[in-house]
């Protein structure tokens, strides 16, 4: 996606959602699923509709805007920061209790991403405020996105679910496109880049919400934000990015503090 973000966010995230929804109908239809769907209480598509915003419409764009600023070694990390945010809901909100290892978790995540952020960009000698912002905007609705889907996955399951957020994603991503008009161009490359991302899009998605039913909301969006230090590692190897020993310290304290937050 860093790529696309530079070229056409928009379109390709109209044409991203709208794959990975295909991908599930082709499912659905034969396996009975749009029936379980279309039994589901009315709260169900409330909690879907504002994790869907929070994280897939608006909380993904801002990552990517912030990616393609400051590069996704220093994004995700910043992003990922998350899990603090959603143990902070699920302490004030769902009355979860606090732990020592929820203080030392929480303690260790907030310097992992001063470590990363405050890191100075290679090129400008300075910082981005703007990709900073961005990526940690990402992070706040990235933690509203769990607290909705806590509620929404009692009530349907991950592929269920999936089935709903992916098709109101490709209609906000739509509307957005057609009253815009991002000056943006589709074109061949950026097309199959667009494919290979939903694919991983899909999978995440399935993988992430699945790991929420299993697991519970603390544990399984936790153990999701151990994704930078294999992204940093990739960032490296496949784009590029210079990754320095304070943000490689920085990920490191941010992965150790996400597995305190779920011990």
């Amino acid at each position: 996606m860093r790529p696309i973000a530079g070229r056409a966010l928009w379109r390709s995230s109209v044409l991203r959602s709208f794959l990975c929804a295909l991908a599930l109908a082709l499912y659905a239809v034969p396996s009975g699923l749009i029936n379980e769907v279309q039994r589901a209480e009315p709260q169900a598509f409330a909690w879907l509709l504002g994790s869907t915003l929070s994280s897939i419409v608006i909380g993904d764009s801002l990552y990517f805007l912030s990616a393609a600023r400051i590069g996704v070694a220093r994004a995700l990390p910043i992003a990922s920061s998350f899990p603090l945010l959603t143990t902070i809901g699920a302490v004030t909100l769902l009355g979860e209790i606090l732990t020592p290892g929820l203080l030392a978790g929480s303690a260790l995540v907030v310097a992992g991403v001063a470590l990363v952020g405050g890191e100075r960009t290679r090129a400008s000698g300075r910082t981005d405020p703007l990709g900073l912002l961005l990526a940690g905007l990402a992070a706040c609705l990235w933690a509203s996105s769990g607290l909705f889907l806590g509620p929404a996955l009692r009530l349907l399951d991950p592929v269920a679910a999936n089935l709903v957020r992916f098709p109101i994603a490709a209609l906000f991503f739509a509307g957005y496109v057609a009253v815009a008009r991002p000056s943006e161009e589709l074109n061949g490359k950026v097309a199959w880049l667009t494919l290979a991302a939903a694919a991983g899009t899909l999978g995440s998605a399935m993988m992430f919400l699945g790991g929420i039913s299993g697991a519970g909301v603390a544990r399984g969006v936790a153990l999701n934000a151990t994704s930078p230090i294999f992204s940093a590692i990739l960032a490296v190897l496949l784009l590029h990015e210079r990754l320095s020993r304070r943000a490689a310290l920085g990920i490191i304290c941010s992965v150790l503090g996400t597995v305190l937050l779920v011990l």
